[in-house]
């Protein structure tokens, strides 16, 4: 398959990660190029170079890892939200995956969840996870999206 027929094929959350990097990847490399033809010194682009080197490598990586599907979904309800106690920021969320009780670590300040909300979970294979006082901790996913009521079992 070409890479546009694999990319119309993978989930929403990879597709918006994919179009982001590859956004990214253009504006930099435009802006490097402006850089390059403004004559400025190589100290002023190779940061520029450094970032899109970084974009297309992971890029790549979880295009690869999507199309192989090397990554496991975790389909739950979201049983609360913790935040910070000043500044009301999201610190994390636990979800109810099948009478077991999942945390993970928020990747945002705020958060546009709510409980008892259906969330989707997508997690690398290695994912390590570990226990404390009977809950499940996940401290980094790959992506997590809301999923309409009539979607979750």
């Amino acid at each position: 398959m070409r890479f546009f027929q694999q990319y119309k094929t993978l989930p929403g959350i990879f597709q918006r990660q994919l179009l982001g990097h590859i956004i990214a990847c253009v504006c930099l490399t435009i802006l490097t190029g402006v850089f390059v033809w403004l004559r400025f010194e190589f100290a002023m682009f190779f940061p520029g170079l450094i970032c899109i080197a970084f974009l297309l490598l992971h890029g790549i990586w979880l295009f690869r890892l999507a199309t192989t599907q090397r990554y496991i979904v975790v389909e739950g309800t979201c049983a609360s939200i913790y935040r910070t106690p000043i500044r009301k920021r999201v610190k994390y969320l636990q979800l109810d995956v099948q009478g077991m009780c999942v945390q993970i670590a928020s990747k945002r300040s705020y958060s546009s969840y709510y409980p008892q909300q259906p969330l989707r979970l997508y997690l690398a294979l290695q994912t390590p996870v570990r226990e404390k006082d009977g809950i499940q901790i996940i401290q980094d996913y790959l992506g997590i999206e809301a999923l309409p009521r009539s979607s979750h079992h």
